[in-house]
């Protein structure tokens, strides 16, 4: 649905743009992991995805999630403090089963914007959104055309368990459409908990 398309892409864009906190202490990611010389980082996550019918959509549906990843920590300029806000870029592949009504597949892909809220503690939260591109063989009554696009966004956050490693959970909201190219286009909505694993070089 059109509306809920914009209505999504705007919240994301609200939420990373958000103030950043003061400086404090950095103990989120392994010290061994540079930030501030742009680490990269690798993972996957698995999760659940719960339908709602509350944003539009004539059915709930319900996923299962395999979104492994890629991600860079963007430079910081200006002489900002190492212990600041940081934000990644992520490109995220999307390999979504829906098990309820009946099956289907999701496939996309999606970059992402992250922005870490340094909170002088292990347990780093962060927000997340992003504009996926996705091919799905889910159709009528909610979809129609094969070509779909997933406004999304969400938050989390990252927990060090080893050198260079770390574990993630998430909440994320997505809202898959076509952007009022083909109708019907009523859209699905979906409620997302996922749970990862990222490995920083």
């Amino acid at each position: 649905m059109k509306n809920t398309f914009f209505f999504t892409t705007v919240l994301v864009v609200a939420a990373l743009s958000w103030g950043t906190p003061a400086p404090q202490a950095d103990a989120s990611f392994p010290p061994e992991a540079d930030k501030d010389a742009s680490p990269w980082f690798s993972g996957i996550s698995v999760g659940h995805a719960f339908g709602t019918k509350a944003a539009g959509g004539n059915l709930r549906h319900d996923f299962i999630l395999f979104n492994p990843h890629v991600g860079r920590a963007l430079p910081v300029h200006g002489g900002r403090s190492s212990n600041a806000a940081k934000w990644f870029l992520i490109g995220e592949g999307q390999l979504v089963r829906r098990h309820q009504p009946g099956s289907g597949w999701i496939l996309g892909a999606a970059p992402l914007l992250r922005r870490e809220l340094n909170i002088n503690s292990p347990w780093t939260p962060f927000l997340e959104g992003g504009i996926g591109v996705n091919w799905t063989n889910i159709g009528h009554p909610d979809l129609s055309g094969r070509l779909q696009f997933s406004p999304q966004g969400g938050t989390g956050f990252h927990y060090p368990v080893a050198q260079s490693w770390a574990l993630s959970g998430q909440y994320r909201f997505i809202h898959y459409s076509n952007g009022g190219n083909s109708h019907p286009n009523a859209g699905i909505n979906v409620h997302c908990i996922l749970l990862g694993i990222s490995r920083f070089h």
